[in-house]
């Protein structure tokens, strides 16, 4: 599995099953803190997930500032980005068959693990099935401090206009591929 396909499985999984509100992939790709997708579900929590295809691809990511500083990050040289938004909750994506090595996740008890498998059972798009399912296999735990409605919406408020320009983005991407294919 690619981690285009994870991504895919990943985003599907987060739009029409758990009924998020926005998502993108590869946000803040100007600093050195890209996501590889970053979900703001319905009830305004902030998730980030890390796709993963392979265990050398997990240990090399526990090398980024996030993890190091704790998701407080500069946004880097030579970005106009004033401020860059800590994920509430953190999740790995790994594919159902790959190994990995649980032990780097002792010190981040609050990560969370998200399992992928290719499933004909999964529920269906208008016309179109996802080949893949999403399992929980960890719960993530709360990285903020603060949690409370008026809280998510502020934090929110702040995050959704960087949302719009990177899903305009994509859907520009997208489109140059279709045409180009």
């Amino acid at each position: 599995m690619t981690s285009d396909e994870l991504k895919y499985a990943v985003l599907w999984n987060w739009r029409f099953k758990q009924r998020a509100k926005y998502l993108a992939t590869e946000m803040f790709a100007q600093t050195q803190n890209i996501r590889d997708v970053l979900i703001i579900d319905r009830s305004n929590y902030l998730i980030e997930v890390e796709c993963k295809v392979s265990n050398a691809d997990f240990k090399a990511d526990f090398k980024k500032q996030k993890h190091i500083k704790g998701f407080f990050y500069d946004t880097g040289i030579g970005c106009d980005m004033k401020w860059i938004p800590r994920p509430m909750f953190f999740y790995f994506a790994f594919p159902d068959d790959v190994e990995f090595d649980k032990t780097l996740l002792d010190e981040y008890p609050k990560y969370g693990i998200l399992r992928v498998s290719k499933s004909k059972r999964d529920a269906r798009l208008p016309g179109e099935r996802c080949p893949y399912h999403v399992s929980f296999e960890k719960g993530a735990g709360m990285l903020t401090e603060k949690d409370d409605k008026a809280f998510r919406e502020e934090y929110c408020a702040k995050v959704i206009p960087q949302f719009i320009l990177r899903m305009s983005s994509e859907i520009v991407n997208l489109h140059e591929r279709i045409c180009r294919a």
